[in-house]
């Protein structure tokens, strides 16, 4: 566009539309069109959404400051569902310069995964349980290893963003969980998986007594 501009203010100065093309590098029809009126609109392709559409989207990435950034994936589904069409990832990366943004890599941070009504739920299904099956041979074992770390992702945020953070489930922890008790609040022995080739005996100080 700023090619475009100085090649139009050469021409009307003292050079030729054709001398001006070729030093500025632009099209001489382009170049020709623009002076007589035909294309008043800016140079390239016409955007799938309209200026202010896209200013509006970019105003929303915001919620960045609240540590809830959106990823490109979130933004290319908003012009998809405006537009009603599904293209490439080109546009977010043109959507991007268009509209002074940059793409970040996120860092994680973690916050309670079990609300109140997740319990109050387990405790309404137990009850029922527990009508028909004694609670002292009503056992639940479980065995997990829990990887609480998801990696990084990239998000769109302003240019004007130092630091980018993200509040969901993940600590960045990774453990092993093997528990098994009764209805009758009697828990068997806990025991300990450690994920190491050597145990080091710092990991059994403090544990519980029976612990394996």
């Amino acid at each position: 566009m700023e090619d475009m501009e100085r090649t139009m203010k050469a021409v009307k100065g003292a050079m030729s539309k054709k001398g001006a093309a070729e030093k500025f590098k632009v099209s001489l029809a382009t170049l020709v069109r623009k002076l007589i009126g035909m294309n008043p609109g800016p140079v390239g392709r016409t955007t799938v959404l309209k200026k202010n559409e896209e200013v509006k989207i970019a105003n929303t990435l915001v919620v960045a400051n609240w540590r809830s950034p959106r990823r490109r994936a979130d933004n290319q589904d908003v012009k998809n569902i405006l537009t009603g069409k599904t293209q490439g990832a080109n546009f977010l990366d043109s959507f991007v310069v268009r509209n002074n943004l940059s793409i970040r890599i996120v860092s994680n941070r973690a916050r309670s995964s079990v609300s109140r009504d997740d319990i109050m739920t387990f405790l309404n299904n137990a009850e029922l349980l527990h009508q028909t099956v004694k609670s002292t041979i009503t056992y639940h074992y479980n065995k997990t290893n829990i990887t609480d770390n998801p990696g990084t992702k990239k998000v769109v945020v302003s240019r004007r963003t130092r630091r980018v953070e993200r509040v969901q489930k993940h600590s960045g922890d990774s453990i092993s969980l093997m528990m098994c008790g009764n209805a009758k609040r009697d828990l068997l022995l806990p025991m300990v998986v450690h994920k190491a080739q050597n145990q080091s005996e710092s990991w059994t100080q403090g544990r519980p007594t029976g612990t394996k």
